[in-house]
């Protein structure tokens, strides 16, 4: 993947999902040698509550890792993600090798997708102009 796509890819996903994650992918003396994308509806933040293990390395307790899962259910294109789908394999990433661009945020963790607070702001500031029909 090019740098251009990589960061054309993060960028929307930053603006579409509220946030964007990119693994960094090292080599065996911990050079980076590439950075890839990660679906932002199956990749997020967690806290550990308990100190343990990590490819090797001892994670104390009340670190930041990155939970992601990378398959779909079936070979076919999803028309919507589904964060529930939870098959495929579930991977815990340190914090130190992933890139984590947080949108709009209430916690500075998490950002919120910026078409949903738009939409949200036009049904706050016009209710009458969406009112839906039973």
């Amino acid at each position: 993947m090019s740098a251009f796509t990589l960061k054309k890819t993060l960028q929307t996903h930053a603006l579409l999902w509220g946030n964007a994650y990119g693994e960094i992918e090292r080599n065996g003396n911990g050079e980076i040698i590439g950075i890839w994308p990660r679906n932002p509806a199956r990749t997020r933040p967690v806290r550990t509550t308990e100190s343990g293990m990590l490819h090797g390395d001892v994670i104390p307790a009340g670190s930041v890792v990155y939970e992601t899962s990378d398959h779909m259910k079936s070979g076919r294109v999803a028309e919507e993600d589904n964060p529930e789908d939870k098959v495929g394999t579930r991977r815990l990433i340190h914090s130190e090798d992933m890139i984590h661009i947080v949108g709009l945020s209430l916690d500075g963790r998490l950002g919120q997708s910026t078409t949903y607070l738009l939409c949200l702001l036009e049904l706050l500031r016009c209710p009458a102009k969406w009112k839906l029909s039973h």
